[in-house]
């Protein structure tokens, strides 16, 4: 019990913050990080992941730059707590991005600076809650929840990866399981900060939508997550993202995910990989 103290007191401050503001956003430059349904098994206290990923052509639109990114470390952090675990919250952590720039596209937004190559900068670090709606089930059983969140501003804008913006989101999601086959999904709204001169703020239409077989402690996926911008301004336009991922393990697991880009301002192609624990 004592080990899970220190993950639980960390988590405990994200869920203070939390408590009066909503979750956490995923940055510009990558869409929404999924929801792991798992974190509603019974049982289930924490799951803790950490890893990084490495990203091909990819575009950063405010400062107009395009090259390879690494995004490392990323840490995902879920406790599940409340009354027949109908609580789940996170903490997503990315503290350190350099993109080595291979091309220019054009010209930077108003403050951003065109720098050297590589271009370092802290990544997206966000909090969110998940409220189960539906009753409780056994492992394995269909949910439905609600998601919602804030994603904290970087310092700046001027290396041109990201925005010095907070953001809003609300989705409603869930997950259903038939037999090896769990097909999960989600869509919602946010309020997106902008750069850009003459508007305030944009609202996208978020969604994720996965399918997962599980084989014993093989479970391979495919989904598709992005955003759909109504008005394309730059820093805040449309991302999507198809993912391949398999997962080895149950309690402690490796999972490797490629990803392709499939808008025009996601990368051309990538991989992703974390170690995680399920603390029960």
């Amino acid at each position: 019990m004592s080990s899970r103290r220190p993950v639980r007191a960390a988590l405990l401050a994200c869920a203070l913050f939390a408590g009066v503001a909503p979750c956490p956003a995923a940055a510009q430059l990558r869409p929404l990080e999924p929801m792991d349904w798992r974190a509603f098994d019974p049982g289930t206290v924490v799951v803790a992941r950490i890893g990084g990923g490495l990203f091909f052509d990819q575009r950063a639109s405010i400062g107009q730059v395009e090259g390879r990114l690494v995004e490392a470390p990323g840490v995902v952090l879920s406790w599940t707590t409340g009354d027949e675990g109908r609580l789940v919250l996170r903490a997503i952590i990315h503290p350190r991005r350099l993109l080595r720039v291979d091309s220019v596209l054009g010209t930077p937004l108003p403050g951003a600076t065109k720098l050297g190559s590589p271009i370092v900068d802290a990544g997206d670090n966000a909090i969110e809650t998940v409220l189960r709606l539906t009753p409780g089930v056994a492992t394995g059983g269909s949910l439905a929840a609600l998601r919602y969140g804030v994603r904290l501003p970087t310092h700046n804008h001027r290396k041109g990866l990201d925005r010095h913006k907070t953001d809003f989101y609300a989705m409603l999601g869930g997950r259903v399981v038939r037999g090896a086959l769990t097909l999960a999904g989600q869509g919602g709204v946010g309020i997106w900060g902008t750069q850009a001169p003459g508007y305030d703020k944009v609202i996208p239409f978020l969604y994720e939508a996965t399918a997962s077989w599980r084989a014993g402690a093989v479970e391979p996926s495919l989904a598709l997550v992005g955003q759909a911008v109504p008005t394309q301004i730059r820093g805040n336009e449309d991302l999507s993202e198809l993912r391949a991922a398999l997962r080895l393990g149950r309690a402690r697991f490796l999972e490797a995910t490629l990803l392709r880009g499939v808008a025009r301002y996601g990368p051309g192609w990538g991989v992703l990989v974390f170690a995680g624990v399920v603390v029960r």
